[in-house]
């Protein structure tokens, strides 16, 4: 069976024997998913700017903004769901160490 290298560092903290036979190795460093975190990083402040939560807000209009932002359109509100549902439940359970 294949095991990512987490479940073999696990099982050999739990006493295991963990001899792998074969392995896929990538061969370039650095973090792979930065692309993707970048791009609904940019899609969630766009979308919290249609919604007018803009970083340029002081913090009594950002604390309004946010209490009334979901009341807008629901196609805004919507994309930002997806996004964040994209974020918590794909790209950021990637990046969890």
């Amino acid at each position: 069976a294949w095991y990512a290298t987490p479940t073999l560092a696990y099982a050999r903290e739990l006493g295991h024997d963990v001899r792998p036979t074969e392995a896929w190795i990538r061969p370039e460093h650095g973090a792979y998913l930065d692309a993707w975190y970048s791009r609904l990083r940019d899609a969630y402040l766009a979308t919290m700017a249609d919604m007018g939560v803009t970083t340029t807000l002081t913090e009594p209009e950002f604390l309004t903004a946010m209490e009334t932002h979901k009341h807008h359109s629901p196609l805004p509100t919507a994309v930002l769901s997806a996004i964040k549902s994209t974020v918590k439940g794909g790209i950021g359970k990637l990046r969890e160490r």
